[in-house]
């Protein structure tokens, strides 16, 4: 499916059509890459920016589908609270990447000693990536407009909120909100870059035949 905008007489809209899937037909594919990619907001106010989160996943097609959408604002406890809940329901979340520049690596520390607390992730590895991001938002997000616009990268139809700031955005100087498209960005950067290291399988060579 596709949601479709229409062009704004200020700004232009940046995406063009957004194209979604359901889970069934999101969970029918086979994903070499899982990330949980998190643009955190500090406070809960009406005028502050969303706490922005992908669940998303490089398929064996080499299309990244983004499993779920966060777009909430959070406290600080309610955020990491929220991150550990993810890594629960996704068990093939290998990296967590977190920009680093609202709470300077304090709500790592928090979600790593969380987990701890919980025996369902105590020995789950997980690595996480938190850095600083300096580059300017427009150029971030300018790098996956073909790649939106295309259908290579896909989004779960069921949070409307998230996708339709991506179709709103036409740049921050016109766009109140960038937090989706900004997370987006990150997400399709950070999933082409990670390295999932596999366990090495050990095969009994007489199982092959040989001697």
């Amino acid at each position: 499916s596709e949601k479709m905008n229409d062009a704004q007489s200020i700004g232009e809209k940046w995406f063009k059509s957004i194209r979604t899937q359901n889970e069934e037909e999101i969970e029918d594919h086979i994903f070499t890459k899982t990330a949980l990619i998190i643009d955190p907001a500090s406070t809960k106010s009406a005028k502050s920016d969303n706490t922005a989160m992908i669940v998303g996943s490089l398929s064996a097609n080499d299309f990244k589908y983004c499993r779920e959408l966060i777009r909430e604002k959070y406290s600080f406890a309610e955020y990491c609270n929220k991150v550990i809940e993810l890594l629960v329901k996704w068990k093939d979340i290998t990296h967590v990447s977190i920009e680093k520049n609202t709470y300077q690596g304090a709500d790592v520390v928090t979600i790593k000693e969380l987990m701890e607390k919980e025996p369902r992730l105590k020995h789950r590895r997980i690595e996480f990536i938190n850095k600083a991001s300096s580059k300017n938002k427009d150029e971030r997000i300018s790098t996956i407009i073909d790649a939106v616009n295309n259908g290579q990268i896909i989004f779960i139809d069921n949070n409307s909120e998230f996708t339709q700031e991506l179709l709103d955005f036409q740049g921050q100087k016109y766009s109140p909100k960038d937090d989706c498209p900004d997370v987006t960005a990150e997400f399709s950067r950070v999933i082409e870059e990670i390295i999932v290291v596999k366990p090495v399988e050990i095969l009994d060579k007489r199982d092959l035949g040989l001697r």
